[in-house]
């Protein structure tokens, strides 16, 4: 499972891909900030987003999150790579 992480700006630049990162089940306490709880769909991978074509994206979403829950794992995000 997938959660699409790209914002509306990366979203009318690029509109054939979406970055996403992968959703597990469980949170490991050894992963520390690499992690994003999203009880109770599951735990976002922070650490290794990637591009994927947005036709792949073609079912309706099992979860919608909120905007300042978008806003928190996008800050996680940029702190691993800037």
């Amino acid at each position: 499972m997938y959660l699409v992480v790209s914002g509306h700006e990366y979203n009318l630049v690029q509109p054939a891909r979406r970055i996403v990162v992968e959703v597990v089940g469980e949170q490991l306490a050894a992963a520390g900030g690499i992690l994003f709880d999203l009880a109770p769909v599951g735990v976002a991978v922070l650490a290794a987003p990637t591009a994927i074509p947005a036709d792949w994206l073609t079912s309706d979403p099992i979860a919608m999150l909120p905007e300042d829950t978008m806003t928190t794992i996008a800050s996680k995000i940029a702190c691993h790579f800037y």
